[in-house]
């Protein structure tokens, strides 16, 4: 069969088509373009912009190009699953009509029980976890860590 062509993930009329993409880099390192990532959240209404804040508010850095953006997707899923955690209060996704209800998260993530849950939750659904995927998860969660503890120091 061959090799597929990309093209077919470009969807049609898109300026920035480029960014429905994902690339992995090995070691666990996968970017995802917006468009990718807005078609598999498509479900919650949000726009380009509004995935762009929530990135922001999860602190999920973007990397932005000429034709997009993309992030992370291990930072992304950390994040994520660090606001839909058990006990959490809700969390309003930007565009929502939801008033009084938490936007972005500054408490410290704990690294550890994200890691377990994810690994956890991919076992469920029958998922194998390899060592280098759980290393990725930590790394993310660390860098998410690290980029709040950032973000509260600049804020006095």
């Amino acid at each position: 069969m061959g090799v597929p062509d990309p093209t077919l993930l470009v969807p049609q009329g898109q300026s920035r088509a480029l960014s429905s993409f994902y690339v992995s880099f090995g070691g666990g390192m996968r970017l995802v373009g917006e468009d990718y990532m807005l078609q598999e959240l498509s479900h919650l209404g949000l726009t380009r912009k509004g995935f762009r804040t929530l990135c922001r508010n999860l602190g999920v850095p973007l990397i932005i190009g000429k034709k997009g953006a993309c992030v992370d997707f291990f930072s992304f899923v950390s994040a994520f699953k660090s606001v839909t955690r058990p006990g959490e209060p809700d969390f309003a996704l930007p565009g929502s009509r939801s008033r009084g209800i938490a936007r972005s998260r500054t408490k410290d993530i704990d690294v550890e029980a994200v890691v377990d849950e994810l690994v956890g939750g991919r076992s469920m659904f029958g998922m194998q976890t390899t060592p280098i995927q759980k290393n990725a998860i930590e790394t993310a969660a660390d860098r998410l860590k690290s980029t709040h503890a950032h973000r509260r120091g600049g804020r006095r």
